[in-house]
């Protein structure tokens, strides 16, 4: 080939002369099977990659929006359920769980009470001390009415100075003795400048058959029964349909 080629620079080759050619040939389904394979290779990381940035924004999203937001409906609820002054269950709040005891008794066949108490002489106390004298009593008797209660019993205020305790699983008899603690724990109390308090409570029990305007009726009717009785006492409801005029007549004795 230097024979051929002479020259100092490599074989002495010219610029644009062709020495030789050598052809190699490929079936073009071998590259598009390549292609092929790696077009699926990259539809994997990117469908990887996708998934582990929508899991990063999950995580994101739940714990800079979803919790919070979770957290802030949980506090409306129980600002919505809860009474401002005492602390308590207000009415919205009672109304649901009493359907709950309802349908808990019924569906176990179980014993079901409440008893509605109202503080003596509340008026009196606003009209004399002020109104500041009458939260401080309504926060007294709440704070003594529900260290005498269970843990499954509830404890609302329904009105200005009207309580409920409900109390599932109890009778009538059971009720009364839990009416009657709450009774005496109320009236050991004392409200700063207005003194001692008293509270006159009405007991029923769930006969089985009634709705629940009708359990709460007959406890408030024999509310009124203590009321008109003297006050601070306990009376209870013979029962819906024992005696049809028991719970009547003292439903205009002042509180």
């Amino acid at each position: 080939m230097r024979q051929l080629y002479p020259g100092r620079t490599g074989f002495g080759w010219k610029l644009g002369e062709t020495i030789g050619a050598q052809i190699v040939s490929m079936p073009a389904r071998v590259q598009a099977q390549r292609a092929d394979a790696a077009f699926g290779h990259f539809l994997v990381a990117l469908a990887g990659v996708f998934a582990l940035l929508l899991s990063a924004l999950n995580v994101l999203l739940s714990r800079i929006v979803l919790l919070p937001l979770s957290d802030a409906n949980r506090a409306l609820d129980r600002l919505a359920d809860t009474d401002a002054l005492t602390g308590l269950h207000n009415r919205r709040a009672f109304d649901r769980l009493l359907a709950q005891a309802f349908e808990t008794a019924r569906r176990d066949a179980r014993s079901l009470s409440l008893t509605i108490f109202d503080i003596d002489h509340f008026k009196r106390v606003n009209d004399e001390f002020g109104h500041e004298a009458g939260d401080e009593r309504l926060r007294a008797v709440s704070t003594a009415a529900r260290q005498r209660l269970r843990r499954i019993d509830a404890l609302a205020r329904i009105g200005g100075e009207e309580f409920v305790a409900l109390l599932p699983q109890t009778d009538t008899a059971g009720a009364a003795l839990v009416a009657e603690g709450l009774r005496l724990q109320v009236r050991s109390t004392h409200a700063g400048r207005a003194g001692s308090v008293t509270a006159s409570f009405g007991v029923a029990q769930w006969d089985g058959r009634e709705d629940a305007a009708s359990l709460v009726a007959r406890a408030d009717a024999a509310l009124y029964r203590a009321k008109h009785a003297g006050r601070d006492r306990v009376e209870t409801s013979a029962g819906r349909g024992a005696t049809p005029d028991a719970d009547k007549g003292a439903q205009l004795a002042p509180r």
